[in-house]
């Protein structure tokens, strides 16, 4: 064999022209504005993960998954650094966490929850927590001890796939509940959260005529340490009292007691 020969293999192993590397960078940041518009992300978590998008029928969300442009970044290192952070600061993540049990999925299934993971450059996390009650249950004893969901196993998951938010911007945490969750406070779940950026908290589902809640309205926001969330035993629904995981919780993180003013 000669050795043009033995040379030519290496001609046809040259890489391709990366036409959009050789653009300017401002005409590639103006490229990477048209492809990562804003959005929203609507994950459900159970033992599977599903995603959708906003306004997409349930039955269409199985034929595609979510426009995250995500080919681009994997172009190059080059495009990665200059582009990911467009992406992340116009994507929300609107995550609604489920118990393992939970079945009814909407959207395209993503992955298993063992296997979820979330970039560590996500900015914007919309945590959603909704534990509803059947009216035919007694009040009293909405927040007696009952049998385990796994809802825990679920929250740790998602925590640990986004990085326990430590580099998002802006973290909204929505608790919709008047039961203890896995037997444990509802804010218990989420002690290992640990955004540095600006992060917001509402509880409800448990107002009375006033809309006294512990995390909404009314004299919360004037104690932030009372809340009205029902005391085992025959205490009462709305019978107050101290709460240190919703004190340590407005510590710790700087946490607002308040809506979410920046995803609705």
């Amino acid at each position: 064999m000669s050795d043009a020969d033995r040379q030519e293999p290496s001609k046809t192993m040259t890489p391709p022209r990366c036409r959009l590397l050789e653009l300017p960078t401002e005409l590639r940041l103006h490229i990477y504005d048209f492809a990562f518009p804003y959005q929203t992300i609507y994950v459900q978590a159970a033992a599977a993960v599903h995603v959708w998008r906003k306004n997409e029928a349930w039955i269409r969300a199985f034929d595609r998954p979510p426009s995250f442009c995500g080919g681009l970044l994997r172009a190059s290192k080059l495009i990665y650094r200059e582009a990911s952070p467009i992406l992340y600061e116009r994507t929300t993540f609107n995550i609604d966490l489920k118990p393992m049990s939970h079945e009814d999925m909407p959207g395209r299934k993503w992955c298993d929850i063992q296997d979820l993971i979330f970039s560590p450059h996500v900015q914007k996390v919309y945590l959603h927590l909704q534990h509803s009650v059947r009216s035919y249950y007694n009040p009293r004893m909405l927040l007696e001890p009952r049998p385990k969901d796994d809802w825990g196993q679920v929250i740790r998951a998602v925590l640990m796939a986004l990085f326990y938010c430590a580099s998002a911007s802006y973290v909204h945490l929505e608790l919709d509940t008047i039961r203890y969750i896995d037997n444990q406070h509802p804010l218990s779940h989420f002690e290992a959260l640990q955004c540095s950026g600006e992060v917001s908290l509402r509880m409800k589902g448990c107002a009375d005529e006033n809309d006294r809640f512990g995390g909404v309205s009314g004299v919360f926001l004037r104690d932030p340490t009372q809340f009205f969330m029902q005391s085992r035993g025959a205490l009462g629904l709305n019978r107050r009292r101290y709460d240190p995981f919703l004190q340590d919780f407005i510590n710790r993180l700087g946490a607002k007691v308040q809506s979410c003013d920046w995803h609705n």
